[in-house]
């Protein structure tokens, strides 16, 4: 944690700024009654172990959940979990994840445009605030985060040009990501009707 504290403690103060200051908010959801639903009738309920899959896969359907749903504008962090595992892992929702809900397992972070949104998971995802938020979980069995110690986390703030930048890489990862997972979906489905066609 001081290690990951040092260089940014070392930055002028107009340099540097925490999480909460970038932020329009950072929230914790309560736990709310899952009606399971089929996928016809309501949007795909993601849980925070999924988020870190190559393909996002919904744990089940949801209805009454729109208060759940995540966008570009919102940062998932998982607040629970081993300190080598998902625990501080920042996820700019992408694929199905927009637009999908997301369990309550998950601290958002949410602002207020996408660009900084964007920065955030720069931010967070670099060597320094992944750092950060895991050495700021608590517990010894199952470590947790809570919103004041993501408030808290310590980032750069560099000019506006360069946070403009940034943020706009961090939305075409998500983006692209995103893109990948559906080329690779279409791919696998080529395959598998070739194969039930009996195409050598």
């Amino acid at each position: 944690h001081l290690s990951a504290l040092g260089p940014l403690l070392d930055l002028p103060e107009a340099s540097r700024t925490t999480v909460g200051a970038m932020s329009s908010a950072i929230v914790e959801p309560p736990r709310f009654k899952r009606t399971h639903v089929d996928a016809e009738y309501g949007i795909p309920f993601f849980g925070t172990t999924a988020l870190m899959w190559a393909d996002p896969v919904p744990v089940y359907y949801v209805s009454n959940a729109q208060q759940y749903r995540v966008d570009e504008k919102t940062l998932l962090v998982p607040r629970s979990g081993q300190l080598g595992g998902i625990i501080g892992q920042v996820v700019l929702p992408y694929g199905n994840i927009l637009g999908g809900a997301v369990s309550e397992h998950a601290i958002r972070i949410i602002s207020d445009s996408q660009v900084i949104t964007g920065y955030l998971f720069i931010a967070l995802s670099s060597e320094y605030g992944r750092r950060q938020l895991k050495a700021r979980a608590f517990g010894s069995s199952i470590p947790s985060l809570d919103v004041r110690e993501v408030r808290e986390t310590i980032i750069p703030r560099p000019a506006d040009k360069i946070i403009e930048d940034l943020g706009n890489r961090g939305l075409a990862v998500a983006r692209s990501r995103g893109k990948a997972i559906e080329k690779e979906r279409q791919a696998r489905e080529i395959v598998e009707e070739a194969i039930r066609k009996g195409v050598r």
